[in-house]
């Protein structure tokens, strides 16, 4: 497989963009290697820039008291 990199927010819209046209892509298909390399790329960018922290205790309860 080819390592796709993503670097920038526009080249991640793109690739979401192309990951909707070709999702249902089956082993054995064209585009299913293509798919699987937009999704690890996807997943690594989000990784990289959208940490998500987990809430503390006192937010955790805070929340579900609302």
């Amino acid at each position: 497989m080819n390592s796709k990199v993503i670097k920038t927010e526009e080249e991640l819209g793109e690739a979401l963009n192309r990951l909707d046209e070709i999702w249902i892509a089956r082993p054995g298909d064209d585009d299913f290697d293509e798919r699987e390399d937009l999704i690890d790329a996807i997943v690594k960018y989000e990784d990289e820039n959208y940490k998500l922290e987990s809430p503390t205790k006192e937010e955790f309860e805070a929340f579900w008291e609302d």
